[in-house]
């Protein structure tokens, strides 16, 4: 990937790279949140001209509140009003703030519904979208897993059953005025519409590079993606003293299980485990 983004660069010099966060927030939310920041700062360290733009939308809980200045890398909350929210507004303000930058290369991270009309507001540039879950492929949420099991559905392939699913099961949410994260995406990007899905693909279509987490990810948008890079979570593998270290000849060697995620919330897995 870095050989193909360096050619995008002027007179073949490293790219100056926008990255577009419609999520982040810090002190985290989530693990995306923290996959950025160390992205980010790794690459800025390494001497690439970078700046991040982040969604904040006034009157949301968590989105897009950091504190810039503390930052280690330049970062820019991109503000709109939450009251009378619109897609269109939200695509615009983010691309004029883009555009005030004049980036080589996009890198649109973490989001939901609305990736794909910020996806199309940026088709100027070359766009590398970074998906973490299965956000791209489910209506309902980023898991696609329903019944205690795997969903097999896609809103690629089943789109009039996946709408049916995730306006049941976001029903009750958005009714209670409140809507989280996902739910807000999917009002102000109309995910709930019979075209949503085609502009899902088209977005994709676009794109320069898909990255995604995993081999099954890849295989499924084989069709509809130009390029498809596969990049797992990371995490910090420093060993900490005793894990991991062999012990005395004659015993076994000491192995620790490592799962990450949030261990109160049943659907990161520790059951599993």
């Amino acid at each position: 990937m870095s050989k193909e983004i360096k050619q995008t660069g002027a007179n073949g010099d490293m790219p100056r790279v926008a990255i577009v966060d419609l999520l982040f927030c810090w002190p985290p939310n989530g693990g995306a949140d923290v996959d950025l920041y160390n992205v980010a700062a790794g690459l800025c360290a390494r001497g690439m001209d970078i700046k991040v733009f982040v969604l904040r939308l006034e009157g949301s809980q968590g989105r897009g509140r950091f504190p810039a200045e503390a930052m280690p890398f330049p970062a820019e909350a991109v503000s709109v009003q939450k009251e009378g929210l619109q897609c269109k507004g939200i695509a615009a303000a983010i691309k004029n703030a883009v555009d005030g930058w004049k980036p080589d290369v996009v890198l649109l991270a973490h989001g939901f519904a609305l990736k794909a009309p910020v996806a199309r507001a940026l088709t100027e540039y070359p766009v590398i979208g970074r998906y973490y879950a299965h956000e791209l492929l489910c209506a309902r949420d980023p898991l696609r897993y329903k019944n205690n099991r795997p969903c097999n559905n896609s809103i690629f392939e089943t789109p009039k059953t996946c709408r049916k699913c995730a306006f049941e099961s976001l029903a009750r949410e958005i009714k209670s005025g409140a809507p989280r994260a996902w739910a807000e995406e999917y009002l102000v990007a109309a995910a709930y519409g019979h075209g949503f899905h085609v502009e899902m693909r088209e977005a994709v279509a676009n794109m320069a590079l898909v990255i995604v987490s995993n081999q099954e990810l890849a295989d499924e948008l084989a069709a509809y993606a130009k390029k498809i890079l596969v990049i797992p979570g990371g995490t910090n593998v420093r060993p900490k003293k005793g894990v991991g270290a062999t012990a005395e000849r004659g015993r076994d060697v000491e192995k620790a299980i490592f799962m990450p995620g949030r261990v109160e919330d049943p659907l990161k897995g520790l059951g599993v485990l």
